[in-house]
């Protein structure tokens, strides 16, 4: 006659295995599903802060440069319009002196707006970390140098401060870091446009 079974008689020949085993396996299963989901929504998150906090840089890159460009445009403009009367013979004295004064104004007004934008790069919590930061640090090196240079115009008179080629050089490093620290491919072609320098 045969004895009563055992329960470790049971799992070895395929019986019904303990519940508190079925219990802890299905809590398992569970634990690892909630750790996907939790990693796939983080890195989501991550994804999407990255590409919103590029945007921004790429944004008040974009209007760096535009203030630059003005300024330029501006100053080339005032200079050109005031030099047939800077090289003649017969311009009084006062009316030269009065040029000096506008594109003098002209280089002034410029720094002022390259200075604000400069202002508002550094004042923003964007690009902190990572390559982000190195593209902020490079434009805001870029801007520094321009706000420089349109500081000196603004005190020697007519002087036209245009492109140089040293500001090309920090230009194009600024892009370049930009577009390094684009999230994706389409981000990437934006940044290789925003200093208007060839990076090939």
């Amino acid at each position: 006659m045969l004895g009563p079974v055992s329960g470790a008689d049971t799992l070895e020949n395929g019986g019904e295995p303990r519940p508190v085993l079925r219990w802890a396996a299905c809590a398992l299963c569970l634990l690892l599903v909630v750790a996907v989901v939790f990693v796939s929504v983080h890195r989501a998150a991550d994804r999407r802060q990255a590409r919103a906090s590029f945007d921004r840089m790429l944004t008040l890159a974009a209007g760096a440069q535009a203030a630059v460009e003005r300024g330029v445009s501006q100053e080339r403009d005032t200079a050109q319009n005031a030099e047939p009367l800077l090289n003649s013979s017969h311009t009084a004295s006062a009316t030269r002196e009065q040029l000096y004064v506008t594109v003098s104004a002209s280089a002034r007004q410029a720094q002022a707006d390259v200075d604000a934008q400069l202002q508002q790069m550094q004042a923003d919590r964007t690009g902190r970390s990572g390559r982000l930061r190195v593209a902020r640090d490079a434009t805001l090196t870029y801007l520094s140098d321009w706000s420089d240079l349109f500081a000196r115009a603004a005190g020697a008179s007519g002087q036209y401060a245009g492109p140089q080629e040293d500001l090309d050089t920090v230009g194009l490093a600024a892009q370049l870091a930009l577009e390094k620290a684009a999230p994706d491919k389409a981000r990437a072609a934006k940044a290789s446009t925003v200093f208007g320098v060839a990076s090939n």
